[in-house]
């Protein structure tokens, strides 16, 4: 919603231009001490402080929060926001509630009941806001107190649409967490119905709500099926004028399309009816026919919309691995986007044929692909392309084309990223194994490289084995190391061999790295503080601030740090969030102590990671292996 003219909080804009402007950390913490300070006298002395006045020094905690620091005052002043008529204050109370207020604060009854005043206003916009906070906190707590009112909003025939959207979407949200919410009997035919909603925003919202819903009990509702095919049959014979609130660049409604075809992908067979399969088959055969029309317009967003629908049915096709004819259609539509400049068409087309090789229906189809799936292994930029064209390769073979791609893929591994090597090798050996035709002997001639400076701090033996070995048979290569003096990065093994004929070479990196050649070391909290102290060097210390590769994961990031070789040290930082370790790494020339710490940020989903070691060395390596790591 628009905000209120003439409502643009000068003090608030005044403030945050205070903020930028600070040149140092200790510039900003005195402006926003300062700041606190003023705010705490205003609630606590000011008695005719209007809703105004409440919603700017409201919006300033809140900023002051997002910059990283506590907030322990002004919640009450948030609560009394939530009783005014004017939007924006509503708003902004709600906004604070959901951020700062725990659900076990003594306000929550408070915060309850004015949520339930909302839910009867006549209002819909307040409705909304109400709903939005509900889904924002998601607490069991809040499924509790409104299980009966938004189910009821969902599906009463006085409720407006834009709150029945809001409401199908608020009840997803709590579904997450508290599944009972969802009432069954009746309950569930008149959510079903709702894909027969005449407001699509409905539809579009009720069908991610159902999705979840059959995914936890199919059977229930599997009577959404005939109203998920004949909704989507409607928009897909539709023209683009007939949806026009609805239409994406020239396509209806394509959001709720690839909903609904994921919806159906919970059922298989999708449907046991043959008027509604023949009525599926026909509105799939329409979206594939739709894709070789000339596109409505030249921008991308037209060919995203058009292919996001295109794909998604091709994954239902797949899914439903029953009907011959679309199954070879797909498998030649994907085939033209082989060559498509666009490099994410081509890595989900190479996708979606590795599933479709698997098809009896159209594996031969895929199979005629296979000389500009090879050039795709070789000549593409982007290597998570290549890899998709090796997984492509692999499920496309068989007894008729194996020699011919496994000679493919052995050429290829000379040149290959390193990232997909090791996976190349393991394909190469299983289906050498399943389809060799005759029992050639391999040469192995197994060789340790190594820069020359590095081979001086590492000392590695390797055992000799057998320089023969027969195809299908396996061979254990032992090898023994002692670090003489700390080395950076790892040593590589090179295998070379001979294959019908042909000679062939790989490398694989050894998981030999310094670490582990530590010793873990327990430490209280005070021996570990004193040292931390001692190492305090600019060459003794390495520090990285790094975003997670993946959503943080606390019990996760505990474990790689103990199989990192380290001792992970408990009740140690004061913060309980925060790891650290301890450990020696022991080699022939001396022992070097190291010390670890690493500070989540849960809210920014980083981490920021410190190492300090007796050698600098060591601590700039062992703060490289750890970054990649998390």
């Amino acid at each position: 919603m628009a905000p209120v003219r003439g409502d643009g909080m000068r003090g608030l804009a005044v403030f945050i231009s205070d903020i930028r402007n600070c040149k140092s950390k200790e510039a900003e913490v005195k402006r926003i001490n300062k700041e606190l300070a003023n705010i705490r006298s205003k609630f606590k002395g000011d008695k005719t402080l209007d809703g105004y006045q409440k919603k700017k020094y409201v919006c300033k905690l809140l900023f002051i929060f997002l910059l990283g620091h506590d907030i322990d005052f002004g919640h009450m002043e948030a609560v009394n926001l939530l009783s005014s008529n004017k939007y924006s204050e509503k708003q902004i109370g709600y906004l604070f509630i959901s951020v700062l207020v725990n659900t076990n604060s003594d306000l929550i009854r408070l915060i309850i009941q004015s949520i339930k005043n909302d839910l009867q206003s006549r209002n819909p916009v307040h409705v909304n806001l109400a709903l939005q906070c509900i889904a924002n906190i998601g607490s069991r707590d809040m499924a509790e107190s409104f299980s009966n009112e938004i189910p009821k909003l969902l599906v009463s025939g006085d409720t407006m649409d834009v709150v029945k959207q809001s409401a199908a979407l608020c009840l997803l949200r709590l579904f997450r967490s508290s599944p009972e919410i969802i009432p069954g009997g009746e309950w569930t035919s008149r959510i079903i119905h709702l894909l027969n909603d005449q407001h699509m925003g409905v539809v579009t919202a009720a069908t991610s709500l159902i999705d979840a819903l059959v995914k936890r009990n199919p059977e229930e509702y599997k009577g959404c099926v005939n109203l998920a095919v004949s909704r989507l049959s409607r928009i897909v014979t539709a023209s683009y004028t007939d949806l026009q609130d609805y239409t994406y660049y020239f396509v209806p409604a394509p959001w709720l399309s690839v909903k609904l075809l994921r919806l159906l992908q919970n059922y298989n067979p999708v449907t046991e009816e043959p008027g509604v399969r023949a009525r599926l088959n026909e509105t799939l055969e329409t979206i594939l026919n739709k894709a070789q029309e000339p596109p409505k317009s030249k921008k991308v967003q037209h060919s995203n919309a058009k292919n996001a629908v295109l794909f998604e049915a091709i994954n239902l096709i797949i899914h439903s691995d029953s009907e011959p004819t679309l199954l070879v259609r797909a498998c030649n539509q994907l085939g033209q986007f082989l060559s498509n400049r666009e490099t994410n068409l081509r890595y989900l087309a190479l996708e979606s044929m590795c599933h479709l090789a698997t098809s009896e229906f159209s594996h031969e189809e895929v199979k005629k692909h296979q000389e500009v799936v090879i050039l795709s292994m070789k000549m593409e930029k982007d290597v998570s392309v290549r890899q998709m064209a090796v997984d492509l390769l692999y499920a496309m073979c068989d007894r008729s084309n194996a020699e011919e791609i496994v000679q493919e893929m052995l050429n290829y591994l000379e040149t290959a990223d390193y990232s997909i090597r090791e996976e190349m090798v393991l394909k190469v050996a299983i289906l050498a194994e399943k389809y060799a035709t005759d029992f050639t002997w391999f040469n192995f001639v197994p060789a340790l490289q190594w820069e020359s400076d590095n081979a001086l701090k590492l000392n590695v033996q390797m055992k000799p084995v057998e320089p023969t070995l027969e195809a299908g048979a396996q061979i254990q290569q032992l090898l023994t190391a002692e670090c003489i003096e700390d080395y950076a990065d790892a040593p590589t093994i090179e295998v070379n061999f001979r294959y019908n004929g042909a000679q062939q070479k790989f490398n694989i990196k050894l998981p030999l790295t310094i670490n582990k050649f530590f010793e873990p070391t327990e430490m209280n909290a005070d021996s570990f503080f004193a040292r931390w102290k001692n190492l305090s060097g600019d060459q003794q210390r390495a520090q990285k601030v790094f975003k997670a590769q993946q959503p943080l994961d606390l019990p996760g990031a505990r474990n790689k740090l103990t199989g990192f070789g380290m001792q992970l040290l408990d009740n140690v930082d004061p913060n309980p969030d925060n790891m650290v370790c301890a450990g020696i790494i022991h080699t022939q020339t001396q022992q070097v102590g190291c010390l670890l710490r690493l500070e989540p940020n849960k809210q920014a989903q980083m981490f920021r990671l410190t190492i300090r070691a007796s050698k600098e060395s060591v601590t700039r390596e062992i703060c490289e292996l750890l970054t990649d790591q998390f």
